[in-house]
């Protein structure tokens, strides 16, 4: 019996050494690291950092960004999926680019385009309609902009936009235009489906590259609302 006491004994001391040798591990593990700090200090060259001006950003006196609206949209669906692009910046130009489908307080309709720029980092805002033609209704647009490159100059840039189009009898086929900055010079292209088409908006990661090179892309279903197929990926590339 004694021997079992004592056995007891020492696995408790045992526990209790291993249970306070784990605290004053965890207390050593719990100091402050800095290989970040060192990592972000080993590679910062402020002799190379351009300077950056941050007069113009639009903080209030709480340092909370202030907003500003821009647009608005006759329903919920002015951007109907993640996959539209509707914002593009030009860093070279100053400036910032959204588009959406039309209507709301700011005017037009839900069969319109309307697009927004700044050219001023976003300090101050422009807005635009693009209209279809009148038998035609625009939906769910991916606007971007094209920067010529080497260009600094906002008034040289163009808008680029695409997407599906209706008109009385439901979904009719894709859209693919573009404008000057000023909403001026707008030049649409409308491609009517194929007849097995159910869907198909080509309004995919919209880009506009610096060289004038376009992308956008779509999901092809085909076959009809109440039974359909997904067809795979068509990808239009223009200049």
């Amino acid at each position: 019996m004694k021997k079992m006491l004592l056995f007891a004994s020492a696995l408790l001391i045992g526990f209790s050494a291993s249970a306070q040798q784990r605290n004053l591990t965890a207390a050593k593990q719990a100091i402050p690291a800095t290989p970040y700090q060192l990592y972000f200090q080993d590679i910062s060259n402020e002799a190379a950092l351009p300077e950056i001006n941050n007069s113009g950003v639009p903080y209030n006196r709480s340092g909370e960004l202030l907003k500003v609206e821009v647009s608005s949209s006759s329903n919920f669906y002015g951007i109907f999926s993640m996959d539209q692009r509707v914002v593009s910046a030009q860093p070279e130009t100053n400036t910032i680019i959204f588009g959406n489908r039309a209507g709301g307080p700011f005017g037009a309709t839900g069969n319109d385009l309307r697009v927004a720029y700044s050219t001023d980092l976003g300090l101050s805002w422009t807005n635009f309609v693009i209209n279809p033609q009148p038998t035609l209704n625009f939906r769910y647009p991916s606007v971007a902009s094209y920067n010529p490159d080497g260009n600094t100059n906002p008034d040289n840039m163009v808008i680029i936009y695409s997407g599906p189009y209706t008109d009385a009898g439901g979904w009719k086929g894709q859209f693919f235009g573009s404008c000057n900055m000023d909403g001026s010079n707008v030049k649409t292209i409308f491609d009517e489906n194929d007849p097995n088409v159910y869907l198909n908006h080509r309004n995919i990661g919209l880009t506009a590259t610096p060289s004038g090179h376009v992308h956008v892309a779509s999901s092809r279903l085909n076959g009809t609302s109440a039974s359909y197929t997904n067809a795979g990926w068509e990808v239009l590339n223009g200049v």
